[in-house]
């Protein structure tokens, strides 16, 4: 028998070594920054998972679809609950917030301009996405759902359920998009969130947008928006354009708590039991102070019980909104305005403006 040389040997144990993640094999890298694992297969992408700390790569487009159908690896795991998100949310009294850096993602993702097709997420719990929760970098990707879309119980978003920055670092969404339909159906308070990009955001997100329809319930003390549910970071140069319905509802933001808004703007119609905006349903200041600067809104904006504008539904004291317009119809039997819904308190407003351009 041929004899294997030691190099030969060398180079095989370095070749299983760097591409095999929990039995899975990549085609290159060994998961670090410069040289970051290269994902081109389902089974791949599901092992991101088996490493959170790790930097992965697309390496082309990936389409889940038959891998969580009945019959495919993925379904044989998850079976109806559809794609189980990557990364969790974990807490406790006695270990504060570190642990979840041993739960979350907290890695990077470069889809490198490809996209995910076929994915749905149908769970009865919260931090539901892609990724369920993320404290890492994620860019240059595009998520397209299927028809059944992604639902859950709360923090709820196609690429990200909950992304955190309360245990350091800066996490990041930027040059990413998604397409497909969201829903939460939390009623508990502050749990029922969804988003058509991510469900709860504290990082950044630049340069992105939504093609969703979102809807979350219609009482709690929730947010819904065509890009984000909850927001407490900065919003830069991003879009939405479906509509959304639920308790609060924004066209972009469902709640803007300690945020900011830039150069951004969204153009579905909005449906809100409590406060609807075309823009931004609810825009308060206890956690810091929230902005909108060059922004719009061109979506119809109504509400049965609450408040409405074309706009901001809600606006609390300490905000501002600078060089922002809408245009959309707005219709409510309660309280219902132009630009903004209800002003609570001092509220800077400069260069901005309402226009009811519909027939």
């Amino acid at each position: 028998m041929k004899q294997i040389n030691k190099f030969t040997l060398f180079v095989l144990m370095i070749f299983f070594l760097t591409k095999q993640l929990s039995g899975v094999q990549f085609l290159s890298g060994n998961g670090t920054v410069n040289n970051p694992y290269i994902v081109t297969t389902p089974e791949q992408l599901d092992a991101v998972r088996d490493n959170l700390t790790a930097h992965f790569r697309l390496g082309n487009d990936i389409d889940l679809t038959a891998y969580l159908a009945s019959g495919g690896a993925g379904n044989s795991k998850w079976g109806t609950e559809g794609w189980e998100p990557i990364g969790y949310f974990y807490f406790s009294l006695e270990e504060g917030w570190d642990p979840i850096r041993r739960t979350a993602f907290s890695g990077s993702f470069d889809g490198n301009g490809f996209k995910i097709t076929g994915l749905w997420i149908n769970r009865t719990t919260e931090y539901v996405g892609f990724f369920g929760v993320s404290i890492g970098t994620i860019r240059n990707i595009g998520i397209e759902t299927s028809p059944d879309g992604i639902n859950g119980a709360g923090h709820v978003g196609v690429l990200v359920g909950h992304i955190s920055a309360r245990v350091g670092g800066s996490p990041s969404v930027t040059n990413c998009y998604s397409f497909g339909n969201v829903a939460s159906s939390s009623e508990y308070t502050g749990h029922g969130l969804a988003g058509g990009l991510v469900g709860f955001n504290e990082g950044s997100i630049t340069n992105s947008f939504s093609i969703c329809n979102v809807t979350g319930p219609s009482i709690g003390n929730n947010g819904n928006g065509g890009l984000v549910g909850w927001n407490r970071g900065p919003i830069n140069n991003s879009f939405a354009t479906g509509n959304v319905n639920g308790g609060r509802a924004g066209g972009l933001v469902g709640w803007l708590e300690g945020g900011s808004i830039t150069n951004s703007y969204a153009t579905g119609n909005v449906n809100g039991d409590r406060e609807a905006g075309g823009l931004v349903a609810i825009m308060s200041t206890w956690q810091a102070t929230s902005s909108i600067n060059g922004c719009y809104a061109t979506g119809d904006v109504s509400t049965i019980n609450g408040r409405a504008g074309g706009l901001m539904g809600a606006v609390s004291d300490g905000s501002s909104i600078s060089n922002s317009y809408a245009t959309g119809k707005i219709t409510g039997s309660n309280i219902v305005e132009g630009l903004i819904g209800q002003q609570n308190g001092i509220v800077t407003i400069q260069n901005s403006f309402y226009k009811n351009v519909s027939k």
